[in-house]
């Protein structure tokens, strides 16, 4: 297994293997993600490779690409609440089904671990859905906490047992 740094010209097999990741996103949360076009791909991971605050690695066997990470500098200024700090983000991660439980989230994620070193950040942090319980546990298994939850109320018009909201847009009369 190697690990490479993509470049602008592994935009299309960056593509391939997030439109399979993206069809879980679809599953999970239909109501919320799409699934884009291949040239959509294409053009996003491009222009992430372009910007300076993301680094993506890209995971072969022999000459077959199997897995992605990429990772997203946060720059975060500090305020009356928070001191300033730089985050690396896990904003993309996935192996092919056949290629799990061998070790290439490992390889990925040390990855992450050199970049934040290069780039003096102690903080790695990732979202994952919910309902997503084997990358959750490939997670946990690495070291990862959870620091928080975020939570939603999908259905605005009630708020719990015997409370109820009449919605009314902006502007509506």
């Amino acid at each position: 297994m190697k690990i490479k740094q993509a470049t602008i010209n592994d935009a299309d097999l960056l593509s391939e293997l997030c439109s399979e990741i993206q069809e879980l996103h679809i599953e999970f949360q239909p109501l919320i993600f799409r699934e884009p076009s291949h040239q959509e791909l294409v053009d996003l991971f491009r222009e992430r490779i372009s910007d300076p605050d993301y680094i993506a690695f890209l995971a072969f066997d022999a000459d077959k690409a199997v897995g992605y990470v990429v990772l997203h500098v946060l720059r975060k200024p500090g305020n009356i609440f928070a001191y300033a700090r730089n985050i690396l983000e896990i904003d993309h991660i996935h192996i092919i089904e056949e290629y799990r439980r061998q070790g290439i989230c490992k390889m990925l994620f040390a990855k992450a671990l050199e970049t934040a070193c290069s780039f003096d950040i102690e903080n790695i942090q990732l979202g994952v859905w919910a309902q997503n319980d084997r990358a959750i546990s490939a997670f946990n298994a690495l070291g990862f906490k959870q620091q928080f939850h975020i939570m939603a109320l999908d259905d605005r018009s009630k708020l719990g047992p015997g409370y109820t909201v009449e919605c009314k847009k902006q502007g509506a009369h």
